[in-house]
């Protein structure tokens, strides 16, 4: 018997799916690690399909250094804020006296007004209301006189009081009546005092009148003296009703000065205003 030879097997490719030749070029892949970092893509060789990692750049060490002492810097030329706490500030207790109609309470409402104590909404409200009253002078006067009879009669009866603060210091302010019947509770007011804010009116008749022998300016002085009140600025209100004269200035400035030196008060400050305008 002969042989049988063996018969090769050949396998039939199909048409559609050529034969896969095998080629020199080199295939790059991005790894997926480090396709956040944006880094170079990894390569795989022809003769291996082992990933050759590449080096990543970082930052050396005399760039670090450079950049921390950079940040140092910055920090040492910043400012620095220092808020002192509340706790921590001088305590001052200021009362406001006078006689009647100088313009203490308008004068001491502008002035919460100014510094932000009293919000614009709250004036505009006094302004609406005082302007339907009758009374449209006296928007900033109601910011400390709020009671209705206060309003009414548009005369302060009981002592007011308010807090603000500086930067040193947290300021009480008591806001006294001017009127003769109620001197009782001026005195409450200013037997708790520090210092003293004391009002005249500088329109012709109103300082006078204040200053007489049965006027408020005179009796208000002599009891913050007798009441150990050692430190006084005197308001010359109302400039602007005498077109900021200042013959009249230093006429009423002469008359108050003998007269409180008599009292004890050795360094007064004389400050003209208008508390209306807030000038």
């Amino acid at each position: 018997k002969t042989p049988q030879t063996k018969k090769s097997r050949t396998v039939d490719t199909p048409p559609h799916q050529p034969q896969r030749k095998r080629s020199n070029k080199t295939i790059v892949v991005e790894s997926p690690a480090l396709r956040k970092t944006r880094s170079e893509p990894l390569y795989i060789s022809k003769h291996s399909r082992t990933p050759q990692k590449t080096k990543l750049e970082l930052p050396s060490v005399a760039e670090k250094v450079k950049e921390e002492e950079e940040e140092e810097e910055k920090e040492v030329h910043q400012p620095i804020k220092i808020r002192v706490r509340s706790s921590l500030k001088k305590r001052l207790t200021l009362v406001v006296v006078g006689h009647v109609d100088a313009g203490k309470s308008t004068l001491m409402g502008h002035l919460l007004y100014d510094l932000d104590v009293v919000s614009k909404k709250t004036m505009r409200k006094f302004e609406k209301q005082s302007k339907e009253s009758g009374k449209a002078s006296f928007k900033y006067a109601w910011v400390l006189d709020e009671n209705a009879e206060e309003r009414e009669r548009g005369v302060t009866m009981e002592v007011a009081s308010r807090d603000f603060e500086t930067t040193k210091t947290l300021v009480t302010l008591l806001d006294s009546p001017g009127h003769k019947d109620f001197v009782p509770s001026m005195i409450t007011g200013a037997s708790s005092a520090d210092a003293a804010l004391l009002v005249v009116a500088a329109s012709r008749g109103e300082f006078e009148a204040g200053f007489s022998d049965t006027g408020q300016t005179r009796e208000h002085a002599i009891l913050i003296s007798s009441l150990g009140v050692k430190h006084l600025i005197v308001v010359i209100n109302k400039l602007d009703s005498v077109e900021w004269s200042q013959s009249r200035f230093e006429e009423i400035r002469k008359h108050l000065e003998s007269f409180l030196l008599r009292l004890g008060f050795k360094s007064v400050r004389y400050v003209p205003v208008s508390g209306l305008n807030g000038v």
